[in-house]
C-alpha cells in the first residue's frame, strides 16, 4: 500500500533525463513543490533553486566521482560520514523540475506516528494528539485542522497566485491524479477511514 508522507515522487521525465542526459555540474537539485498536504497551495522553503522561490532544492543529484569524493573527505573528518546530503548544493541554478515533496499530509494516523516517531525534529505531544483523535468526530477535525491551522500557514501561497514561471513545477503524481479517493486528505475532503483510527486510538489509550 502506497502511503502519502514524508516522501519524494519525482516525474518519469526527469529520471529519463537524469539517466540519460550530461549533467553540467556535479551536483543538480531537484526544484520540488512542497504542497505541504493541500494541492491547490505551494510552501516557501528555506532551501530553494535559484531563480523559484516556491522549489524545493533537495534532494540534490550528484556524479558519481563526486558522491565518492565527499564520501572519502567525510569518512577522514573527526566527525565521520553523514551521508553527504547537500541542502543547497553549490550551484543553486543547476536543477531540474518534476518533482513533488509530499511531506505535512493532512493525514491523521500518519500525523500521529510522525509526532511519535520524532525523526526530525524533538517530540510534539504526540499522545494528546492521539486522545482528540480518539472519536470520529475529534479524528476529522484533526484532519481539517491539519490542514486550517499549519504551522507553516504563513508560508503558503495559493497555486492560483504563482506565475506561469513558477507554476512550472508544479506536477501531481499519477497515482494521486488517478485515485483520489484512496487520499481524500490530500483534497481537502473528509477519510472514512477515520472512523476505524478513533476505533483502535480508543482501545489502545487507558481511561483518564
Amino acid at each position: 500500500m502506497r502511503r502519502v508522507s514524508h516522501v519524494f515522487t519525482i516525474l518519469q521525465a526527469t529520471l529519463r533525463s537524469l539517466q540519460q542526459c550530461v549533467l553540467k555540474g556535479h551536483t543538480t537539485a531537484a526544484g520540488s513543490w512542497m504542497p505541504m498536504g493541500r494541492l491547490d497551495h505551494a510552501f516557501r522553503p528555506d532551501w530553494t533553486v535559484a531563480d523559484r522561490p516556491y522549489a524545493f532544492a533537495p534532494p540534490t543529484t550528484y556524479k558519481w566521482a563526486e558522491f565518492e569524493r565527499i564520501q572519502q573527505r567525510l569518512r577522514t573528518s573527526p566527525s565521520g560520514p553523514d551521508g553527504g546530503r547537500l541542502f543547497l548544493p553549490p550551484d543553486r541554478g543547476l536543477y531540474l523540475l518534476g518533482a513533488i515533496h509530499l511531506t505535512d499530509s493532512p493525514s491523521v494516523p500518519l500525523s500521529i506516528l510522525k509526532d511519535l516517531t520524532a525523526t526530525e525534529y524533538h517530540a510534539r505531544d504526540a499522545v494528546g494528539k492521539m486522545r482528540r483523535a480518539s472519536t470520529r468526530y475529534g479524528a476529522d477535525e484533526l484532519q481539517r485542522s491539519l490542514v486550517l491551522h499549519s504551522r507553516h500557514s504563513r508560508r503558503m501561497v495559493p497555486v492560483s497566485r504563482l506565475s506561469a514561471f513558477e507554476r512550472q513545477m508544479l506536477f501531481v503524481p499519477w497515482y494521486l491524479q488517478c485515485n483520489p479517493s484512496r487520499f481524500p486528505y490530500m483534497f481537502d475532503q473528509p477519510d472514512r477511514r477515520n472512523e476505524f483510527v478513533a476505533a483502535k486510538l480508543a482501545e489502545l489509550l487507558p481511561e483518564r
